[in-house]
């Protein structure tokens, strides 16, 4: 069963253009604190496309973005609600 990122990479490394893929697709199952498969990878070893599950700087840049949206979700309703409150006021 653990084979099947080797034999993944194998696979899209037949197509030239794809290559680069390889080392995503066999790295897909490494964690950053080293205990994947197949190589046993740790932290930056890990090509970025597929072992950032728990890599420090993706969930930065996650929690980062996330936070983003929901400030501009509430300054959104935050602006609705002074309007319809303007809009009150005017009717």
């Amino acid at each position: 069963m653990r084979q099947h990122t080797i034999i993944g990479q194998r696979i899209i490394g037949a197509a030239p253009e794809l290559r680069s893929v390889g080392a995503i697709v066999r790295s897909s199952h490494e964690r950053f604190d080293g205990g994947g498969y197949p190589d046993g990878l740790a932290g930056e070893e890990i090509p970025l496309g597929a072992g950032g599950q728990f890599d420090p700087a993706v969930v930065a840049a996650f929690t980062d973005a996330m936070a983003n949206d929901f400030a501009l979700d509430e300054c959104a309703m935050a602006r609705k609600a002074s309007i319809e409150r303007a809009l009150d006021v005017i009717n």
